[in-house]
């Protein structure tokens, strides 16, 4: 049997507690550029690119810099066929789709909000293409398909004609419970991926079985690729929009192929250690490691994010266009009031060790109150991948919010930015959910566990403090409460096309966080105008 634990015995030999994920991803690209795999090919594909991203995630989990991310359990076989089944009902097949414009592979974790499941990053989008007229510059059709999230589909969706790719996707999974998947690759690369392996073992403690994930990824997409060609025949699309491109790149691949320009949505942080982005030599004279499978198009949420993390990219198809949803949540809040509330924010990759931070904050916040009431009120918003596993997974903080001495927010329907319209600070690690709460003008204390490296720039410019630990975040929480900002106007200024401009003062310093370079204000006009754009230009291919 083979898996991540079958070839390198276990744990790292050395305390994990020592590893950063700065340290780790570094010590992966070291050997990624040692060993040349960006060129290395099998089965006519140069497989690296399509691993590269799960490789880092299994090397930060095995060494402890990270928590275990999002994921579910698995599921039965006979889940599996019915999923496969309910694919091919005529109204959910995307494989009987009518021609369209635009192809949208959608993000399946949706929020909800008024009883409906919202695609976030697709569904304003798509409402305005289906408008036309001044917006979009133009009606245009769509097909939208969505992967399975954790084993289902929420429901009922926004978003209009959902097709289902489960055919597709869960009968390549079948490719995991066939053969060996090192049969899948020719010996001079299981010797290179063993190399790659020692090699990781020599400078972290361990390794993820490469040979096997590779082997899986290839069987995958063998069993992929001809589905996903007639999906694109059948809908014959100008433009292929994609979110998160790295969980679904041989779909990338074969748009490649067949002449369909892909553009991708930001959907988060993008970083230098965000591997499903990040090329660190790709500004480099002479660089030959370009991608074999990577979006034409990165359509960004601000001309910043091209600053943070290394596209493999030219600038000019980095497009910054903004961020509708979060547009929209900050129109929706524009009046709202700030009381004396702290939101924790949780992600998949730090929730323990948060959790546990907060949890001391909470028992230190108490004990210097003056009684029932008094202080800062204490929130904890748990990432949507956390609110089945939580109370499992994490039994002091159920403590803590059974106790009344903070309040965990797990619901689906909650809103994140109604948290963040009434907060007046914000504690994390380096969830994308910060950048919007700085947004919303929220002060932000990180807490300096793994992965607060990707929040660098926002420390060095003095958006963003990052704090040792629970003592001082519970400090800086009480100093903040005496500044009297309970019961205050919402600071952040308003976007859109008709937002006031500010006044310019020549001698002011500059923001340290300035929303507009994160998040262009007309996100909506700007995104669809930039689709309809490369949609024309792909027609002319």
């Amino acid at each position: 049997m083979s898996g991540d634990g079958a070839r390198d015995g276990g744990a790292p030999e050395r305390d994990t507690d020592d590893w950063t994920l700065a340290a780790v991803t570094d010590a992966l690209l070291a050997v990624e550029a040692d060993l040349d795999l960006l060129s290395r090919t099998a089965d006519g594909c140069r497989y690296w690119a399509h691993v590269r991203f799960d490789s880092q995630q299994r090397l930060l989990e095995r060494t402890g810099a990270t928590d275990r991310a999002h994921g579910s359990g698995g599921l039965t076989t006979a889940d599996r066929a019915r999923r496969i089944l309910g694919g091919l009902r005529p109204s959910r097949n995307p494989w009987l789709a009518r021609d369209a414009d635009l192809l949208v592979w959608g993000h399946e974790r949706r929020t909800r909000r008024d009883e409906v499941w919202h695609d976030r990053y697709c569904d304003p989008l798509l409402d305005a293409f289906d408008g036309g007229g001044t917006e979009s510059g133009g009606e245009r059709s769509w097909t939208y398909v969505e992967a399975p999230h954790e084993g289902e589909h929420l429901t009922p969706a926004r978003t209009d004609g959902v097709r289902y790719l489960d055919p597709v996707l869960y009968g390549a999974g079948l490719a995991d419970h066939l053969g060996d998947p090192a049969d899948e690759l020719p010996a001079s690369e299981r010797t290179k991926l063993r190399t790659a392996e020692a090699r990781l073992r020599a400078a972290v403690g361990t390794a993820p079985d490469l040979v096997a994930m590779v082997g899986r990824r290839l069987a995958r997409r063998r069993l992929e690729r001809p589905a996903f060609r007639a999906l694109l025949r059948r809908v014959d699309p100008d433009l292929a929009v994609v979110t998160v491109w790295y969980t679904k790149p041989t779909f990338v691949e074969v748009c490649r192929e067949e002449g369909v320009p892909v553009a991708e949505l930001q959907h988060g942080v993008m970083s230098p250690y965000h591997l499903g982005y990040a090329y660190p030599d790709s500004d480099a004279p002479g660089w030959t490691g370009s991608p074999s499978v990577f979006p034409d198009y990165l359509l960004s949420w601000g001309e910043h994010w091209a600053d943070l993390c290394p596209l493999p990219l030219p600038a000019e198809r980095v497009l910054p266009v903004g961020y509708p949803e979060l547009e929209r949540g900050r129109e929706r809040y524009a009046e709202t009031r700030t009381r004396d509330r702290v939101t924790f924010i949780s992600q998949g990759t730090a929730g323990v060790r948060l959790s546990r931070v907060a949890c001391e904050v909470a028992d230190r916040l108490a004990d210097r109150a003056d009684g029932p009431g008094d202080g800062p009120e204490l929130v904890y918003k748990l990432h949507p991948s956390e609110y089945d596993r939580w109370r499992d997974r994490t039994p002091w903080l159920v403590d803590a919010h059974e106790a009344g001495r903070l309040r965990v927010v797990a619901d689906p329907s909650a809103d994140l930015y109604e948290l963040f319209a009434t907060s007046r600070a914000q504690v994390g690690v380096y969830s994308t959910a910060l950048f919007e709460g700085l947004a919303f003008g929220c002060e932000t204390l990180l807490v300096d566990l793994p992965g607060v490296v990707y929040m660098d720039r926002l420390v060095e410019a003095g958006a963003a403090t990052v704090l040792p630990d629970a003592a001082a975040v519970a400090e800086a929480i009480a100093a903040g409460g005496d500044d009297d900002a309970a019961d205050t106007e919402a600071s952040a200024p308003a976007f859109g096309p008709d937002a006031p401009a500010p006044a310019f003062d020549p001698d002011a310093p500059a923001p340290a966080f300035d929303p507009d370079a994160y998040f262009r204000p007309d996100a909506t006009r700007h995104a669809v105008r930039t689709l309809d754009r490369l949609a024309a230009e792909g027609r002319r291919r």
